[in-house]
Formats: C-alpha cells, structure tokens, sequence
C-alpha cells in the first residue's frame, strides 16, 4: 500500500497543473467617454468583442491584439489588469473585471493627451485546467502537424511562441481583424490630432 502511495505521488507531481481565467467580454456602453474622440475612433483602439487570457503567473494576454499585460489584483471579486502599447503613440489599456457582477471597465491612456474616458460591458468568465505532462515536451510539437492553419492563427503568440514559429513554417500570415482596426488606429488618430491638441490645455 505504502509502495503504491509512492508511486501515485510521483505520477502526480510529473504533471503541472495550472489554471487560467478566459474572460470573453463585450463592451456596449462607450457612454462615459470624451467627446473630443469620436465614438468610431474608441473602438478602433478598444473593440467591443475582447478574450483576455488571466494566468497563474500573473500575466494576462489579450487575444485580439496579441500583447501581454500584467495582473495587479486577482482575488475573488476582481481582477485588475493593464497593457502597454508603445508605437507613435504610447497607448495603456487598465482593465478591471468584477467577478460578482461580471461586469468589466476599461480606461486608456494615452501620456500627454486627455483621456477617452470609462467603457464598460459585461464578461463570461471561463475557467479552463492545463494539465502538461513533463515528459511530452515533444509531442506537443509534433501534434502541431494536424492542427488547422486556422487554429494556428487563432493561437498565435500563444504558449511561449510555438504557434508564431509553426505560423513561420507554414508561411502563414496571421493577423487578425480587430488587430489590423488596432494597427490602423495611429492613421485615425493623425485625423484627429489637431482635436486632441485642443483639449489638452
């Protein structure tokens, strides 16, 4: 009995369990946000159909956009979480998620321009279990010869990486819609610079 506790033990311990928080949200009341910005130009940077990944290490990664944040706060009623964007402009991306209410808020920055105020909506809160063996290390890579070009972009960026690798090897060009409305984004806003210019004194 004692021989089989030890062996159950080891088996255990060989597998890493971890557990992630899925967050599908979207975000329907723009009301709160400054008028200076047109309502089309906010949901360019902040789309209303979102997926955020909460993970174990306190890192978040938002699906749609393909960046990582980091994870200020997760207790049993929020989870607090922010993104940083630097390209011509500096965009920041604060997150919180009420876990009682399911209801979720975004409020963006952008260093040295005036805020486009609070966007709110509502979350599904999916918990999923990752359950890694340690010693198929290399059956993973392997299995990647059967999924879908599809699923490869959907995975993008991803798992340390291995999807934009295997993307690479396929010649894949992965880019989603919301990213190419986050991409555009800077054109929009040399639009309504002068605006911007404006209401910041």
């Amino acid at each position: 009995m004692r021989f089989i506790l030890i062996v159950l033990f080891l088996i255990t311990s060989s597998i890493a369990c971890s557990e992630e928080l899925n967050l599908n949200c979207k975000f329907n009341n723009y009301n709160g946000i400054n008028r200076a910005y047109t309502e089309r130009v906010i949901k360019s940077w902040s789309p209303p159909i979102q997926n955020h990944v909460i993970k174990e290490d306190n890192t978040s990664y938002w699906n749609q956009v393909r960046i990582e944040g980091r994870v200020s706060v997760n207790n049993s009623k929020k989870v607090k979480f922010k993104y940083e964007l630097k390209r011509k402009y500096i965009t920041r991306w604060n997150f919180v998620y009420f876990k009682t209410t399911k209801k979720a808020s975004i409020d963006m920055e952008f260093p040295g321009y005036v805020a486009p105020g609070p966007i709110w909506g509502i979350c599904e809160e999916i918990k999923t279990h990752n359950q890694n063996s340690v010693k198929n290390s290399n059956t993973n890579d392997e299995n990647l010869e059967n999924i879908s070009d599809k699923l490869v972009c959907y995975r993008y960026g991803l798992y340390n990486g291995k999807y934009i690798k295997e993307a690479k090897r396929r010649n894949l060009n992965c880019k989603s819609k919301n990213e190419e409305n986050i991409n555009s984004s800077d054109k929009i806003t040399n639009r309504t610079e002068k605006a911007e210019k404006n209401v910041r004194s």
